[in-house]
């Protein structure tokens, strides 16, 4: 495995699980009309809304299993 993929997918992990942890703290702060938007546009699109929460808990759990070259895949 190349050294620098492991290291660009390491930072990868970490920055994705650093902003989670951010959206998620900014989730009380929310206003009503966001809230909504993302709802709406998750309704339209017939998708899910996952709570940032429940992505930062699956994002610790699974992303240090992904090695650099199944993340690159």
């Amino acid at each position: 495995m190349n050294w620098t993929r492991s290291v660009e997918w390491d930072t990868a992990r970490r920055d994705l699980i650093q902003n989670l942890e951010r959206v998620t703290e900014d989730m009380g702060h929310a206003r009503n009309v966001e809230l909504a938007k993302d709802l709406s546009h998750a309704i339209a699109a017939d998708r899910e809304l996952i709570a940032p929460s429940a992505l930062l808990q699956r994002a610790r759990v699974w992303l240090p299993t992904i090695d650099a070259r199944a993340g690159n895949a």
